[in-house]
């Protein structure tokens, strides 16, 4: 299902129903959760809030049969980012929060998909929490996120892992701790160098830094006023 997550969603519905048609003939229910948590990803980036919730519950409903704590997590995070995005943010917060409870600590020989549900329910409940100026568990929770993608150490995480630090950036500027955000700029930028040694580049995770530099750099400026 590449299409579902690389935006072509017309494809990606149409691989979406013929797998979940599969695995109901075949009675997988773990396979059609899994199935079901990725149609949620495609509704969610197409701002269809009824199909979003329709194929969450459907995929929860799954997961209830067959334990999958990491694609289970990913279907709270992506209702939370439907709650957030329509400016619901308790109730975003209350979907993050069951979420990460599933995939709350790192174990021994867990997937790549629980780490990586960790690290990105972490760094959008930060923003959420960065609203309320809450701003210890805003750092508690990049951090946390920052950890999780590091450690999960695959270079396709890099783009996440840039946007995490610039995003840390911005709260540090936020919050008046520019040494703090230039410490966390530089972390960016040397995983953006490592990603351009590869011949990689991600337009939004270089658009994430610079915006964050730009941040830092007026912060400066108006310090020096």
């Amino acid at each position: 299902m590449v299409a579902t997550l690389r935006g072509n969603h017309v494809e990606g519905i149409k691989q979406i129903e013929r797998a979940i048609d599969g695995f109901v003939a075949l009675g997988d229910v773990h396979g059609e959760g899994r199935a079901r948590s990725k149609a949620t990803i495609l509704f969610r980036r197409m701002g269809d809030f009824q199909r979003t919730v329709e194929e969450a519950n459907r995929a929860l409903s799954c997961f209830a049969q067959y334990p999958d704590p990491g694609y289970a997590a990913m279907v709270y995070l992506e209702v939370g980012q439907m709650e957030a995005e329509r400016g619901q943010i308790d109730q975003a917060l209350e979907h993050y929060h069951t979420g990460l409870s599933l995939v709350a600590a790192p174990v021994a020989g867990e997937n790549e998909v629980s780490a990586s549900a960790r690290a990105f329910i972490s760094d959008v409940m930060a923003n959420c929490y960065a609203v309320k100026g809450q701003w210890a568990k805003v750092e508690q929770l990049r951090r946390s996120a920052i950890a999780s993608l590091e450690a999960i150490d695959e270079p396709h995480f890099d783009r996440d892992l840039i946007i995490s630090y610039a995003n840390l950036g911005r709260d540090y500027i936020y919050t008046h701790r520019p040494g703090d955000a230039q410490q966390a700029l530089a972390k960016a930028e040397s995983v953006i160098k490592a990603m351009r040694r590869r011949g990689d580049f991600d337009p939004e995770c270089q658009a994430s830094f610079d915006s964050a530099c730009a941040k830092l750099d007026e912060y400066q400026l108006g310090r020096l006023r």
